[in-house]
Formats: C-alpha cells, sequence, structure tokens
C-alpha cells in the first residue's frame, strides 16, 4: 500500500512563508484589497479554538489570518483558508459553520477561501445552501482549483511568482504518484528551473523545503537528484555545499554536503 503523503504541514508552511504570492497568483481578487505594508497576522491558536472539532491532517488543511485592508479604512480582514486534498460533501457545510463561528468571536470582514488539490476536474463546490418551510440559509465562498494551472508555469504572468513552484510541486506528485522515475524527472527539471529563477538563496531554500515534503523521493533517487542539481547549478554550490540537510547525501566536492567542503566547490 501506497504511504499517505502529508500535506498538511507544507501547506500551512507555503501560506505562512508565501502568503502575497499565494493570493496574488489563487485569489488576486482577495490579494488586491490588502495593505501589504502591514505585516499578516497567523491565528493559529485563536482558530484551533474556536474550531475545536477541526481535522486537520494529510488531506484537509485549515488556516486563518488577520490583514489590513488597502482602503485607508485601517479596517482588518480575516481570511480563513481551507487546502481540501480530496472530495468531500461535507466541505460547503463546515466552511459555513467556520465561517459562523469565526464572526461570533470577531465581528470584522470574512471572507473564506477554499484551495482545491484533487483531481477532479469537475468538483467545484462554492455554496452552502438550507431550506426549509420558506426559510433558507445561503453561503457563498471564493474556490480555486489547483489542476487549472497545470503547464502554466512557462506563463509569463507566472514567472516571477514563488507560489507556481509549490502547486507545480503538487500537480507533479499527483500526476506521478505511482511513477517514481517521472516524479524524479520532474523534480529535477522543477529544482533546476527553481535556482535559477532569480530567487534569493533564502527564498530557494524555504521553496526546496515545501518541495521536500510534496515530491518525496527514496533516497535510491534523491541521491542522484541531488548530484545533478549541483552540477547543473554552478552558481548555488556554496550554499548546496552548507546545507545542514543534505549532509547524509553524498557530495561531488567531498564525501558529504558540508561546511568543510566548501573549498572544494
Amino acid at each position: 500500500m501506497t504511504e499517505p503523503i502529508d500535506h498538511d504541514s507544507p501547506w500551512k508552511e507555503a501560506l505562512d512563508q508565501f502568503l502575497r504570492p499565494f493570493l496574488e497568483l489563487t485569489f488576486p481578487g482577495i490579494a488586491v484589497l490588502i495593505d501589504w505594508t502591514e505585516q499578516p497576522t497567523s491565528l493559529e491558536q485563536e482558530f484551533r479554538a474556536l474550531v475545536p472539532d477541526a481535522v486537520s491532517g494529510p488531506l484537509r488543511t485549515d488556516k486563518l489570518v488577520e490583514v489590513r485592508l488597502l482602503d485607508g479604512s485601517g479596517q482588518w480582514l480575516l481570511i480563513h483558508f481551507e487546502v481540501q486534498m480530496q472530495r468531500d460533501a461535507d466541505l460547503p457545510r463546515r466552511l459555513y459553520d467556520y465561517q459562523h463561528r469565526i464572526r461570533q468571536r470577531h465581528p470584522v470582514p470574512l471572507v473564506t477561501l477554499a484551495i482545491l488539490g484533487d483531481p477532479s476536474r469537475t468538483w467545484r463546490p462554492d455554496t452552502y445552501r438550507v431550506e426549509f418551510a420558506g426559510c433558507h440559509v445561503e453561503f457563498k465562498y471564493l474556490v480555486c482549483k489547483l489542476l487549472d494551472f497545470e503547464d502554466q508555469l512557462d506563463l509569463p504572468i507566472h514567472r516571477h511568482n514563488r507560489a507556481i513552484f509549490v502547486i507545480a510541486a503538487h500537480l507533479a506528485t499527483q500526476r506521478h504518484r505511482q511513477d517514481p522515475k517521472g516524479l524524479y524527472d520532474l523534480r529535477l527539471e522543477l529544482t533546476v528551473r527553481l535556482f535559477g529563477a532569480g530567487y534569493t538563496e533564502d527564498e530557494i531554500w524555504k521553496l526546496l523545503r515545501l518541495m521536500d515534503w510534496l515530491m518525496p523521493l527514496p533516497d535510491e533517487l534523491m541521491v542522484p537528484a541531488v548530484r545533478k542539481v549541483f552540477w547543473k547549478t554552478p552558481g548555488h554550490r556554496s550554499s548546496m555545499c552548507l546545507r545542514p540537510d543534505l549532509a547524509r547525501y553524498p557530495s561531488p566536492c567531498g564525501n558529504a554536503f558540508m561546511p568543510s567542503t566548501m573549498s572544494r566547490c
């Protein structure tokens, strides 16, 4: 049996580290409302207190973030994200329930954003509605389908958006879940392109950490991948030699990727 891939931590970390790129890519209409000179605040503990029954794991992740609106009002905006990795008929009701609980505690503007990472192109629920005896409640939320970004890595509009690499990693794993060699080829391609994208070293290694979660490879494929990336990205060899997370892999510039090998990189 194939082990479940842990999508929980990478998506939370991706939203923590790259919130603005993610919103600009997936929900641009929300991104333009935000004053990005104010640091967003993650309300992880507040959300857990409000929704203690929320289940977080490989197939579902929730996150609550507070941002400042750009309209000059000084008003704060709450954003509730749910990243959902499989079809779930209960999703609309659950999002309505969470929105209601959050609003009871925080009487400020609130938007609910669903990021759907499942392989179905047609499953795109965006409404919860319940009706009885002439009374009804309807709640609409915004949806982004990750499949819509398939093969969009090369589009000029996404060229400088760091979030596209995270989405591309997710889609590659989804496509090659049962094909380690195919996943290896795509991971190698994505990694080399990431090193050449013009990002800072810090951004590159944050994105590579996310790719480690989203595109897991067995050691017998990871070792040649590390070596190929080393030789294909000469401008980044020194930083690779300093990475403690690469220390367990044999290095082309020494016995392992350790600081002592720096002079040979």
